[in-house]
């Protein structure tokens, strides 16, 4: 090994040191800000969840089988006197905690704040969108709703008592970093603050956890499988793809591909061009193209026991018509050992997400492989 090379990597092994010391640092600053403010604002019956103030000491373990549901962290009380004047209203919170499902969603990192007071949700609203809209994963917002005791979106005119705010911990981009969720954390803590609410969390280490494992997890399931179909004589044109999908029932969709969907207007397969230019109502007046594919995004497609067969079926009689070949990646034509392979692919990647909790085609799912 040459002197660069052994400098290059003692200089690589530095950053890695510096950036864990640095995400370290920044999600202690956040904690204790928000802990001064705490101090500052609140004396209530409600306590932080939080590791080293009456919960047990984290299991990492643990804290990895979260990625298929997780624990209900409980709000901590502090049991009024017998004739205190918060008795009641302490008992009725009681009650009310006791009816909220899991804040930690398979793929989310939720902080949960309990409001002192009902409040309306246009303030929750205006003061979320002000603290939390600057974060490259998605970030949303519900509320707690007694009477049915679920989580739902908020919206205009809606009495909050019991929100949570949740960043989505993994998609097809990868995973959050610690930097950006010690953000989210304290922005918020900041959503607390401003809102005279309590706040109780999964833990910022413990989330982490969950993303890599949830981040290992999807990428073995992101699989896409494909038939297609090549020109036997001359490029496919503009028109003749127009033509074939029209008879096949496929719809043109923002992504430059021909969807077919089911009833739920749910894509099943779409048709995409191989070359370099994406199908539009502008591109296909000029198109011509030697290759295409039909393809079923998996994890994003509802299992249904005749998919393949389908596809299949759509690809024959689309190259038929365009007078081309229905053939695999390797050029090769397709018959049933191929589609049998296929099934039982797909058929494997369902039962690996079933195991995790994931139905493929569902929101959930959806969310994860977006």
């Amino acid at each position: 090994m040459s002197d660069l090379q052994t400098a290059l990597l003692a200089l690589g092994a530095v950053i890695i040191v510096a950036v864990f010391i640095y995400n370290k640092w920044q999600e202690k600053r956040y904690r204790k800000s928000a802990e001064r403010s705490f101090a500052l604002k609140h004396d209530d019956a409600l306590v932080d969840a939080r590791p080293g103030q009456g919960e047990p000491p984290v299991d990492h373990d643990a804290a990895v089988a979260t990625a298929t549901g997780a624990a209900r962290i409980e709000p901590q009380y502090e049991e009024p006197g017998p004739g205190s004047s918060r008795e009641a209203e302490s008992q009725a919170e009681r009650q009310l905690w006791m009816k909220v499902p899991t804040s930690i969603t398979p793929i989310d990192y939720c902080v949960t704040l309990s409001l002192q007071s009902e409040t309306d949700s246009s303030k929750v609203i205006e003061t979320a969108v002000k603290l939390l809209s600057d974060f490259n994963k998605w970030v949303h917002v519900d509320m707690f709703d007694s009477e049915s005791s679920t989580w739902r979106s908020i919206e205009h005119g809606d009495i909050c008592r019991i929100i949570r705010g949740c960043v989505q911990l993994v998609d097809r981009r990868g995973c959050i970093d610690a930097v950006q969720l010690a953000r989210f954390d304290g922005a918020m803590r900041g959503l607390a603050v401003r809102l005279d609410a309590r706040a109780s969390e999964e833990g910022i280490s413990e989330a982490l956890i969950r993303a890599k494992d949830l981040d290992q997890f999807s990428t073995e399931v992101d699989i896409k499988v494909g038939l297609n179909v090549i020109s036997t004589d001359r490029p496919f044109s503009g028109r003749q793809i127009l033509a074939a999908t029209a008879t096949a029932g496929l719809t043109l969709g923002a992504d430059g591909g021909f969807h077919k969907r089911d009833e739920a207007a749910r894509s099943q397969y779409c048709l995409t061009n191989l070359g370099d230019v994406a199908f539009s109502e502008a591109t296909l007046v000029t198109l011509s193209t030697n290759a295409v594919t039909f393809e079923i995004d998996v994890p994003r497609t509802t299992p249904d026991p005749e998919l393949v067969s389908n596809l299949f079926g759509t690809a024959a009689k689309f190259a038929a018509e365009v007078g081309g070949q229905v053939v695999d990646d390797n050029h090769l034509a397709i018959g049933e050992k191929a589609l049998s392979s296929i099934r039982a692919q797909l058929d494997e990647t369902y039962k690996k997400m079933q195991e995790r909790g994931f139905t493929a085609g569902e929101s959930l799912a959806l969310r994860l492989f977006s």
